[in-house]
């Protein structure tokens, strides 16, 4: 009786255990005994899931990642980013890079901003996927953030998010963008918003990965 349960269990689950041909090892196997016995509930780890209802999770190339952020920070938000760098690392080689809102004290908001997009355009390399946080970008979703770090990994290049300074970006760096995105329909703060993309790149891994911080 066991067994032919077994059976029909493997039957009906092997869609949704399968991905890229293997068996997902994120994936908890129902108990047989409880299906038979009625023991209890079924307790099923869920993947996330994509377009078609079809699961996120696979394996990927890890590309490195560039955070490029106009802004000081504090200690405490800069303490608070860097615990969420530590697991991001976990997956993927990651820095934070800050720089220093309107380098020429200038009091003219454009003459500021391209200041500030020279200083940002200075670090990027042409081989570089860049990706401008923007009010005007496009909302995304947890899962969104997932495949964009499949595409980038499947296609090879490293990762540059930009966050603009107080004005937002200037016109070079949004020229220089190949993706733009926007984290929330609120105003964040700068340092809320650097977490918050820390946090996201993380579940994204995480996502890919079939964890159940994702759920």
């Amino acid at each position: 009786m066991l067994a032919a349960a077994q059976r029909q269990l493997n039957r009906l689950h092997a869609g949704s255990l399968l991905i890229d041909g293997r068996i997902s090892p994120q994936r908890r196997r129902l108990s047989v005994s409880r299906h038979v016995c009625g023991a209890g509930k079924q307790q099923q780890q869920q993947q996330p899931s994509g377009e078609g209802g079809k699961p996120l999770a696979r394996s990927i190339r890890a590309m490195p990642i560039r955070i490029i952020s106009v802004s000081k920070g504090t200690p405490a938000s800069n303490a608070y980013v860097d615990e969420w760098l530590d697991k991001l690392r976990r997956y993927a080689p990651a820095e934070v890079v800050q720089v220093k809102p309107n380098p020429l004290k200038a009091r003219d908001v454009d003459v500021a901003k391209a200041a500030e997009a020279q200083k940002v355009l200075a670090l990027l390399s042409p081989r570089d996927r860049v990706v401008a946080l923007d009010e005007r970008g496009r909302e995304v979703s947890s899962e969104d953030v997932a495949r964009l770090l499949a595409a980038a990994g499947d296609d090879g290049v490293p990762l540059a998010f930009c966050i603009g300074g107080p004005f937002g970006h200037g016109p070079g760096v949004l020229e220089r963008a190949d993706d733009r995105l926007r984290l929330s329909k609120l105003v964040l703060n700068h340092s809320v918003a650097l977490a918050v993309l820390v946090e996201q790149l993380y579940r994204g891994h995480t996502i890919l990965e079939g964890s159940p911080y994702h759920h």
